[in-house]
């Protein structure tokens, strides 16, 4: 990671022509890591983000960027940053994805469905 400079040379294939060299600076930056974010997040009313259970991640961690403590107070489809920290800071960037997290009320009656027998209309 930084700047570093190297010679390039470049020999040309005919006798015509005279080799040159030059100096040139090279930047190495921190490569963004490539992370598998959660889906299918879920947890029930009343809970903190906290409660909600993150998978392992290779490479690194996974966390809320909202903080543990953010209280889930509204049912539906919502959406929290997630954080992701390398265990490698020095060559790799700490990243933040948007997921989305279904929040249940653990009070609602579950509806169950059921697949009919196809039928035609008259019979």
């Amino acid at each position: 990671i930084g700047t570093n400079q190297f010679e390039l040379v470049y020999t040309p294939n005919s006798s015509n022509y005279n080799p040159i060299s030059e100096n040139v600076d090279v930047e190495v930056a921190k490569a963004d890591p490539y992370v598998e974010w959660p889906i299918d997040l879920e947890a029930k009313l009343g809970q903190t983000l906290g409660d909600v259970e993150l998978p392992e991640v290779a490479g690194g961690e996974i966390s809320w960027a909202d903080g543990d403590a953010t209280l889930l107070n509204e049912t539906g489809v919502k959406q929290y940053n997630l954080t992701f920290t390398p265990n490698d800071e020095t060559h790799y960037n700490v990243l933040t994805e948007l997921v989305f997290l279904v929040v249940n009320d653990p009070a609602a009656p579950s509806v169950e469905t059921t697949t009919l027998p196809n039928a035609k209309v008259g019979e």
